[in-house]
C-alpha cells in the first residue's frame, strides 16, 4: 500500500490510533491457541478498510509498548507510537533503539508535561520537543490549564520549527 505524500502529512489530517496493549488469553473455539495470529490478521483487514474508506486519516499503529513494530502493519499505517513512556531521558533510549530497526518516518513522538520514569522531572517542553524531532510526527499533550506562559512560548517555538 502506498503512503500519502509528505505534503499531505503536514496538513495535520485527522488521526486514528488503535492501541495494541490488549492480548488474547486462553484458547479459542476447538481449543485453538493461535488467537494472537487471528487477531493481528483481523486488525490488518480493519486497517486496510480504514485506509480504503478514509484515505485522508493519519493512522497511528500503537506498538503497545516495547517499541514493537509489525512490518506488515507498517504497510497499512502512517506512524507508530512505540511507548507510553514520555520522559525525556527514557524517550531518548526508546527512540535510539527504535530507529535502529525502523524508518524514521514511522516514529510518532509526543511532548508531554509528565515526568519520566528515570528522573521524575518534567523539564522544558522545548527540550522534550527538540529531542523528539528524530521522528516525523510530533504531538503536544498535557494539561494546558497548568502550563505557564513559558510553556506556551516553547510550544510556539516547536510549532514553527
Amino acid at each position: 500500500m502506498a503512503h500519502r505524500s509528505e505534503p499531505a502529512r503536514r496538513r495535520r489530517p485527522p488521526l486514528c490510533a488503535w492501541p495494541g496493549r490488549s492480548w488474547a488469553a486462553g484458547t479459542g473455539a476447538g481449543g485453538r491457541v493461535d488467537l494472537d495470529g487471528a487477531r493481528v490478521a483481523n486488525l490488518h483487514r480493519i486497517y486496510e478498510q480504514l485506509r480504503r474508506d478514509h484515505p485522508h486519516v493519519l493512522i497511528d499503529a500503537c506498538a503497545g509498548g516495547g517499541a514493537r513494530t509489525d512490518l506488515a502493519m507498517a504497510a497499512r499505517a502512517d506512524i507508530f507510537w512505540p511507548s507510553d513512556n514520555t520522559g525525556p531521558l527514557d524517550r531518548l533510549a526508546i527512540q535510539y533503539g527504535y530507529l535502529h530497526a525502523n524508518a524514521p518516518h514511522l516514529l510518532s513522538s509526543w511532548v508531554t508535561d509528565s515526568p519520566g520514569l528515570s528522573t521524575r522531572a518534567c523539564g522544558s517542553v522545548y527540550r522534550h520537543g527538540e529531542q523528539r524531532y528524530s521522528g516525523s510526527h510530533l504531538t503536544a499533550v498535557g494539561l494546558p490549564a497548568q502550563w505557564t506562559a513559558e510553556h506556551d512560548a516553547e510550544l510556539v517555538v516547536l510549532r514553527r520549527a
